[in-house]
């Protein structure tokens, strides 16, 4: 049977807390198992009799003092001893084997994973024994002939991985025992296919070396390195780059296709590429230019859907005249695509900024109308409202916003944010005798969304205790249904979690698909994920939920916390109070931002749990002089942190200790929120919000703040939000 689920904290014994710290030696003494020198019969027994995270934390604690021989062992007697969790351990016996350079333990152990959940793991390991057996042998005639074979074995173990690390891992390692032909081959195969990955990094670095030595060998011939490579091959290079968020790399490749080949199909795919490169590194006038030649090529296929809405985009911020008619193209060519409702979003906002209210209107009611389905179809119905609100119109905004409510009148339980949206602006244009009503209804329903927050506001009822009290401080955790403790990823995630082995627990316990889970089986899995370490996956499986948009049952408090989580809670305290920035504040930014994901870099190049662009965080670490600054060690929540919480305290401190605007600022650059300051003059801060005309900025700043207000009340301890900064200050 598996061991029974237990919830570990973190230190919250000596041997656990000396295993946090690093601490192997102490650990070590505090169990004190047997040494073999001393008595292995002793210690064989010990091993056998001890309760099984007993001997993993010696396991642990050897592993960490280097005696390797022991750590195999001490894994492989509870693997032997718990079947569900055997392949789970053998991977460590696999791990501590190598490390002690016992191969005939790493191939028992590789061999044993072959036919489990690790199999990529097990062949990974034979095929390095493979490629050490040949590297053993002397150079001459029999090492040629084993080194053939070898590679013929490598390349049919990595057609057998299921994962891509695996196939480009073994790839090279057969690329490292080829001839020169065949290594040519491998390694352009890891150029196309695999270089974002280390493997094909480096694959390409030897690719070119190779190359640009024999082009300077050639005898009085100008030769070009660049041409032994295929256009397939660097188009797979660039677009492989673009998917891990490695912008540069992807634009140096795709410049390359360009220079290579005059092939129209190579093009298309390297100006779809280089666009999008382009545009995800804020470079829209060239992104527009690439975007641009592809459909001079009147390029064929599906891509060409993307490129329109990329085109749309960048040329919204560089210049928006052109937007008709690229809008009017896009509609022709892909009219039933996901992303038409989106072209339609486009041209509703540029006759927005151009005050063409009628023109918007038309665009707005024409997409609700073409794509009642679509992403877009309730936010273009609140546009219309919206434009007519701007316009003076009431009654025709009102009439719109009563119109939209009536058809999601059943939607009451899982509003969408854009009804709920409607339901405040329909309160703001009541009359005065109706909207007191309208305002109550809104926040007791809605009490921690930004709309339900601007209730709050409007009824001079800011009441932080109230909303805490919504809140138990105390509620005891639900069991979870059947269909999840049955499931075998779970029951071993629980297993390793209960051993101490957090990171095998939360690569385990997030990969189980939430879409049909219920309330409980929610509150568990998030309960188990946040215990090892895993918040930030809790709160990416989390926030697509409904739930958080509705107002706390009695029994969901608990899912509450878990979705809002005080992850990395003393890092992110001792941030704030040295920068003097609300916990809260900080925290609601976090969340968004980065979901608690230490290592994330978004695909603007944003990186860690503050998500500040390097040149930011460069401006940043040298004003403050902050010791020790490097872009690698955003990665560390310490750092990462520091850097993040000295930003937004310098933002707040530039606009006054306005919440909104220091937000925005965070997101779209001061700069920006300026000139949007400037074009919004006497706006009141819920219209000022709404009509920010950057999307993405306009979502965020809802977001951070609706965080914000929903840490300070779920958390007393955070010491509260002062909500007299959700101001907007007209600029000196």
């Amino acid at each position: 049977m598996l061991l029974t689920p237990l919830l570990l904290v973190l230190g919250s014994t000596p041997v656990d807390q000396a295993l946090l710290d690093k601490d192997y030696k102490k650990a070590w003494l505090l169990l004190a198992p047997p040494s073999v020198k001393a008595d292995s019969k002793a210690q064989n027994k010990w091993l056998t009799e001890s309760p099984a995270l007993r001997v993993v934390q010696a396991a642990r604690a050897s592993e960490g003092k280097r005696d390797f021989a022991f750590c195999a062992k001490a894994f492989e007697v509870v693997a032997n001893r718990l079947p569900e969790l055997r392949d789970d351990l053998m991977t460590r016996v696999l791990t501590c084997a190598r490390k002690a350079k016992n191969e005939k333990n790493v191939r028992s152990a590789a061999t044993s994973l072959l036919e489990g959940p690790h199999r990529d793991v097990g062949l990974l390991a034979l095929a390095g024994l493979t490629n050490r057996d040949v590297r053993k042998l002397k150079k001459g005639k029999k090492r040629s002939e084993r080194e053939k074979s070898a590679v013929t074995a490598l390349l049919a173990a990595a057609g057998q991985c299921d994962h891509r690390w695996c196939k480009a891992s073994i790839l090279a390692l057969a690329s490292g025992l080829a001839a020169d032909a065949e290594q040519w081959k491998i390694d352009e195969r890891l150029v196309k296919d695999f270089s974002d990955l280390l493997a094909g990094k480096k694959a390409w670095e030897r690719s070119r070396r190779r190359l640009k030595s024999e082009a300077k060998r050639a005898e009085g011939k100008k030769r070009d390195w660049l041409v032994e490579f295929s256009a397939p091959s660097l188009l797979g290079r660039a677009e492989s780059l673009l998917a891990a968020h490695e912008n540069k790399g992807a634009v140096e490749a795709v410049q390359m296709v360009l220079k290579l080949t005059k092939e129209p199909e190579h093009h298309c795919r390297a100006y779809a590429a280089q666009g999008r490169a382009l545009r995800k590194l804020r470079k829209h006038r060239d992104a527009v230019k690439a975007y641009g030649a592809f459909q001079a090529k009147k390029c064929p296929g599906v891509i060409g859907a993307g490129v329109a809405y990329g085109r749309i985009f960048s040329q919204s911020i560089v210049d928006p005249k052109p937007i008709p008619k690229l809008v009017k193209r896009a509609l022709k060519e892909h009219p039933d695509h996901r992303l038409s409702d989106d072209y339609l979003f486009f041209l509703g906002e540029f006759h927005q900024r151009k005050k063409k209210p009628k023109a918007a209107v038309e665009a707005y009611e024409h997409l609700a109308k073409r794509y009642p389905k679509g992403d877009m179809a309730e936010e273009a119905v609140w546009r219309v409202a919206w434009t007519r609100y701007l316009a003076d119109d009431h009654a025709g905004a009102r009439e719109r916003l009563d119109s939209f409510l009536r058809q999601h009148a059943g939607a009451s339980q899982h509003r969408s944010a854009d009804q709920i949206r409607a339901l405040y602006w329909r309160a703001r244009l009541s009359p005065k005798k109706d909207r007191v009503a309208r305002y109550t209804a809104l926040v007791e329903e809605h009490p921690f969304t930004w709309h339900g927050l601007m209730g709050l506001q409007r009824l001079r009822n800011v009441d932080l205790k109230k909303a805490q009290a919504r809140f138990p401080q105390s509620l005891p955790a639900r069991d979870p249904s059947p269909s999840l403790t049955s499931d075998l990823r779970f029951r071993r995630g629980v297993g390793l979690l209960a051993l101490g082995l957090r990171p095998q627990a939360v690569q385990l316990l997030s990969s189980i698909e939430t879409l049909s889970l219920v309330e409980s089986d929610l509150e568990a899995l998030s309960d188990r994920l946040i215990a090892a370490g895993g918040a930030h996956h809790a709160v990416g499986m989390l926030r697509r939920l409904p739930l958080w948009r509705q107002a706390p049952s009695p029994t969901s408090g608990r899912l509450w916390r878990l979705a809002f989580p005080l992850a990395h809670k003393q890092a992110v305290l001792d941030a704030a109070k040295s920068q003097s920035v609300p916990p809260a504040l900080l925290f609601g930014l976090v969340r968004e931002e980065s979901g608690f994901d230490a290592d994330v870099d978004s695909w603007a190049g944003a990186r860690g749990l503050s998500q500040c662009m390097k040149s930011t965080a460069r401006m940043v670490a040298r004003k403050h002089r902050v010791a020790g600054w490097s872009w690698a060690k955003m990665r560390e929540p310490e750092m990462n942190l520091k850097v993040g919480s000295l930003y937004l305290a310098g933002l707040l401190k530039r606009f006054e200790g306005a919440f909104p605007l220091a937000i925005s600022s965070y997101n779209a650059g001061p700069g920006a929120t300026r000139r949007m300051i400037k074009a919004r003059p006497g706006f009141a801060l819920d219209s000022w919000v709404e009509d920010l005309p950057i999307r993405q900025t306009r979502k965020y700043v809802q977001r951070v703040l609706a965080s914000a207000w929903t840490y300070a009340s779920l958390y007393p301890e955070l010491g509260g939000l002062d909500l007299s900064n959700l101001k907007i200050i007209p600029l000196k």
